[in-house]
């Protein structure tokens, strides 16, 4: 799993409980930027802001103005002129400051919403949910389109979660979603594909009729975990996906390893592919 997450971010996830089953801001004048369409403004319920992540780019939800433009290539996430350190860091000057505005005004809560477009790439979101982890937000509802049974509530790891060596042998099930399929690696190494044969090279689920194939992933995760009874035990699943992925499928796959009311596993956490 160390080979197929890096360690810059992992953010646990779980299911709601309703949904069964960074270069200065200044590179770009905040008068230039573009204006998300007005039909796309969406005025918060409190006195809290939340992330809209669209089409359009990232913004607040007290303001349409857009603060971070989609980029042209999803798969390279954000411009490296609204970062710190160039195009591959995480850091997204413009919504830094603006959620560092919110706080100031009492208008950023322990929990941020994030509302993310079906079509938004995997990197773009995690430049975004990167971002905002830095402005002690305890926890993330994290939303598609609405706030409705697709949605996921989840936290940043804190430091009294991390342990010791573990007193037995862990499943530490990571699942990666690439073009070909989905790989699925564990703690004894990558699954073969089929998910029948233990372990061996290539992606263990391949992509059926053009799409993820959630069923088999589904029976996948439960084959594994009744290899012992150990694993049966494990709440977390690491997610990656590359940076194109929409999230919608992002999404699929989640709910898919939690399972219906969380009978797979109680948390999904999302990794950033190195």
């Amino acid at each position: 799993m160390k080979n197929a997450v890096c360690a810059l971010l992992l953010l646990a996830g779980c299911a709601k409980e309703n949904g069964a089953a960074q270069a200065p801001s200044s590179a770009t004048p905040r008068a230039q930027l573009p204006q998300a369409p007005a039909t796309q403004a969406t005025v918060s319920s409190n006195t809290d802001v939340y992330v809209i992540i669209d089409s359009a780019g990232t913004r607040l939800s007290d303001d349409a103005t857009v603060l971070v433009p989609s980029p042209k290539e999803p798969g390279r996430g954000a411009d490296a002129a609204h970062k710190r350190h160039g195009q591959n860091d995480l850091y997204l000057v413009p919504l830094a400051s603006a959620l560092t505005r919110a706080k100031a005004a009492a208008r950023l809560g322990t929990r941020l919403r994030v509302l993310v477009g079906k079509d938004v790439g995997y990197r773009v979101l995690i430049e975004a949910l990167y971002t905002a982890g830095q402005h002690e937000v305890g926890e993330f509802e994290l939303c598609e389109e609405t706030c409705g049974a697709r949605s996921l509530v989840f936290r940043p790891p804190r430091v009294g979660d991390l342990r010791g060596p573990p007193e037995h042998e862990t499943l530490n099930l990571s699942v990666i979603l690439v073009a070909d399929g989905i790989a699925v690696k564990t703690s004894f190494g990558n699954i073969a594909p089929g998910c029948e044969s233990g372990v061996g090279p290539g992606v263990a689920i391949p992509k059926r009729d053009g799409a993820y194939d959630l069923a088999a992933l589904g029976a996948c995760a439960q084959r594994l975990e009744a290899q012992a009874p150990a694993f049966a035990s494990e709440e977390d699943v690491v997610l990656t996906a590359a940076a194109s992925v929409p999230f919608s499928q992002v999404m699929d796959v989640a709910l898919t390893l939690l399972g219906p009311t969380k009978s797979l596993f109680s948390r999904v956490t999302f990794g950033v592919a190195k």
